[in-house]
């Protein structure tokens, strides 16, 4: 049953991670076009947006061919060296704990931006959305070093990069990791999600009306939907990942060892969503999409009849 089991799991991988890794590319890399236009400039929220447009784009190009040659392939190129153990384990954990809290304080900016409370709104603004976003970016990455002290070359049925926790650093540190990413994140964007309801609720019950807010709005629901898919997609993973670290025997099972592969697929793909969770959510970014596209198609026609006239 075991080797079905990996058998499954590595065709799985074979041909679902490759479309995640495409849609991932090309989603990410339209995101990061549209949002530097300027619809969406002056606004805190399409900044954390781009961003994490950013990241996920790195991660889903770069980081998960990684993986897809490891778990598709069994060729694991973190294997080959401790530098590239410690580098690429770096790396696929700083990037998901980055995406993670940009959703987290994009929550907390549109909280504040749809309050009542004129301190609060003050909140909402670009300015301080670039100063979160730098010290959001250090503190992780700074926090972070301590994978590379915990993953190490290590002789298993064969010689594997792995977390190696023969220390209380090193253990508490991993413990760190999943309460931070699978315990914290979720439940502030749950928090967040929530309290931006209420607010939005609140504001339609008392009729006020805020002009020039409409990107505001749309933007709010971009957020609350991807924060629905994104727990949706990474809750299962992040639950066993969680299991994985505490001393229970059914994380020895080849049953929960395929489960923890599989389960890694819809969490790739919440890196390769939010194009699509924004085209279908929100009016001005699919204006926006298609009013880019109608001008790069003018310009190459324009520009094709004034190379044939010439």
């Amino acid at each position: 049953m075991a080797d079905s089991l990996i058998t499954i799991q590595i065709e799985l991988t074979q041909i679902i991670l490759p479309i995640i890794i495409v849609l991932g590319a090309l989603g990410n890399g339209l995101n990061i076009f549209i949002l530097t236009k300027p619809s969406f400039n002056g606004h805190a929220c399409s900044l954390y947006f781009l961003v994490l447009s950013i990241n996920n784009f790195f991660y889903s190009t770069v980081l998960l061919m990684f993986n897809l040659l490891s778990d598709g392939y069994q060729i694991s190129l973190a294997g080959h060296s401790r530098t590239a153990c410690k580098l690429i384990s770096y790396f696929l954990n700083v990037c998901p704990c980055i995406s993670v809290y940009l959703i987290v304080f994009a929550s907390v900016d549109r909280f504040c931006g749809s309050s009542f409370n004129e301190r609060q709104r003050n909140f909402s603004s670009v300015r301080i959305a670039r100063i979160i976003i730098i010290l959001l970016v250090s503190l992780l990455a700074i926090f972070q070093i301590g994978i590379l002290l915990t993953f190490d070359l290590q002789q298993l049925d064969k010689l594997r990069c792995a977390p190696n926790t023969n220390t209380i650093f090193k253990q508490s540190f991993i413990i760190a990791q999943v309460i931070i990413f699978a315990i914290i994140a979720p439940f502030l964007m749950i928090v967040f999600g929530c309290l931006t309801i209420y607010n939005i609720n609140h504001l339609q019950i008392s009729q006020v009306v805020v002009t020039g807010r409409r990107i505001e709005k749309q933007l709010i629901k971009m957020l609350l939907i991807q924060i629905i898919i994104h727990l949706i997609l990474t809750l299962p993973f992040c639950s066993l990942f969680l299991m994985s670290i505490l001393p229970i025997k059914v994380r020895y099972t080849s049953i929960f060892s395929f489960l923890f592969i599989i389960f890694k697929l819809p969490f790739y793909l919440s890196f390769a969503t939010p194009f699509f969770l924004y085209i279908i959510s929100a009016r001005i970014y699919r204006n926006q999409l298609f009013h880019s596209i109608k001008n790069i198609f003018h310009y190459h026609c324009n520009n094709r009849i004034f190379t044939m006239a010439h």
